[in-house]
């Protein structure tokens, strides 16, 4: 079970695992978003949702395929769990018939819905305790110097000097640190990578295109 704030890369993340997983652990990964199974009441439903979900990835021609791998060759990315509009019974029935038909399960939800299953419920009654969880968190200082180094070479990588990277990777984190605040705006590559397009954008434009409120209303 991955967490995390809205914004902060988990469809990313996902997306990217799925491209990795097969590679990795020997599994056919299959992406889902959860409001696929909204509206299913039923294994059958389950069913036929993931085989419509795999057809759309793969083939029609592979999916009898599919169905007869052994449990440990497939694994599902379930994105935007806390979307579904299933009672509490409804995601446990679900969770629990996902994790006998894949051998691994990777539920992504939002920090709010945490909160709300452990406030919900007695903590040995908790929905989300047959999982590992884990966190998307907000990039420290370390992290946005490296996306802001990357950002900065980009194309440049054998061109340009180093006394002139250090420079420019100084000034944009200067600026990044600026616009963030003190928990103003969250500390996610989206909003990193944001303000250094709209800066780049801007900063051979008048000095009011490249203002502070300027960078505030583009975000």
């Amino acid at each position: 079970m991955i967490y995390g704030a809205e914004e902060c890369g988990k469809t990313t993340l996902a997306k990217v695992l799925y491209g990795e997983t097969g590679r990795r652990v020997g599994a056919i990964p299959l992406y889902m978003n959860a409001t696929e199974l909204a509206g299913t009441r039923d294994e059958r439903q389950w069913v036929r949702a993931i085989t419509s979900a795999f057809v759309n990835q793969y083939s029609q021609i592979s999916s009898d395929a599919y169905y007869q791998l052994d449990k440990q060759e497939r694994l599902l990315l379930l994105d935007d769990f806390h979307k579904i509009h299933l009672n509490r019974g409804g995601k446990q029935a679900l969770l629990r018939f996902l994790e006998d038909y894949f051998a691994r399960v990777i539920v992504f939800a939002d920090d709010i819905f945490r909160i709300t299953e452990l406030a919900d419920e007695p903590a040995s009654d908790a929905l989300i305790l047959a999982f590992e969880e884990y966190e998307i968190r907000q990039f420290g200082h370390q992290l946005r110097e490296r996306l802001i180094s990357k950002w900065v070479g980009l194309g440049r990588e054998y061109t340009l000097d180093e006394a002139e990277l250090l420079h420019a990777v100084s000034l944009s984190e200067n600026l990044v640190r600026t616009l963030l605040g003190k928990n103003l705006i969250p500390s996610f590559p989206v909003n990193i990578l944001t303000i250094l397009q709209v800066w780049d954008a801007t900063k051979t434009n008048s000095m009011a295109a490249g203002s502070y409120g300027y960078m505030y209303e583009a975000l």
